[in-house]
């Protein structure tokens, strides 16, 4: 019995888990003038410097654990392991780490099948929740280390990746309500000079 336990201990599978920290992307309020601010403030009517339960409405907890992030880090290569995606690292790290009673998965043929394979698998393993200083922290556990930080790596790009879009169609959409503003006020302005001249 002893030795059937000792086998049974040394066959059973290591999980790893990792554990990443995602802060906000804050502009620097710190660094913002008064007379800066005020402007900000006549032409955007936004505040400086939002955390991710202030941005967008976003909740970040759902935009981590949502389907497509997981699919889009499924479907990223690792070029230090053989550059094979994610998806199917989740796969063959599952099937060469079972245990004795958990079945075999058998590897899709359709690229897309396997992405959303992967990305129902990553759901299993992936946590997050937002601390009392609201940092995202990320938790990922598999039986393969190296699998654990290359998915950590990849939740981590793909939030960060979404967060600057994000930032990027804010900033558009406020320079071009800001200068219809602008325009709209050089225009009033124009028209009172020409009263005044006149």
């Amino acid at each position: 019995m002893a030795s059937l336990f000792a086998f049974y201990a040394k066959k059973s599978p290591i999980t790893y888990v990792s554990k990443a920290s995602v802060f906000p992307l804050n502009s620097g309020s710190e660094n913002v003038t008064p007379s800066s601010s005020a402007l900000t403030q006549l032409f955007l009517g936004t505040e400086i410097g939002k955390n991710f339960t202030e941005d967008a409405s976003i909740n970040i907890i759902e935009l981590a654990q949502s389907r497509t992030t997981r699919e889009a880090v499924a479907a990223i290569r690792i070029p230090q392991m053989e550059n094979k995606t994610i998806a199917t690292l989740i796969v063959e790290d599952y099937n060469n780490h079972r245990g004795f009673f958990e079945d075999k998965i058998e590897m899709p043929s359709n690229e897309s099948d396997l992405i959303s394979l992967g990305g129902r698998l990553l759901q299993q393993g992936l946590t997050a929740s937002i601390n009392k200083n609201n940092i995202l922290i990320l938790n990922f556990s598999a039986r393969d280390e190296k699998l654990v930080k290359a998915v950590s790596y990849g939740v981590v790009e793909k939030i960060s990746q979404f967060y600057i879009d994000l930032k990027i169609e804010k900033a558009k959409a406020d320079f071009d309500f800001a200068s219809t503003k602008a325009d709209s006020l050089r225009l009033v302005m124009n028209n009172k000079d020409y009263q005044l001249v006149g």
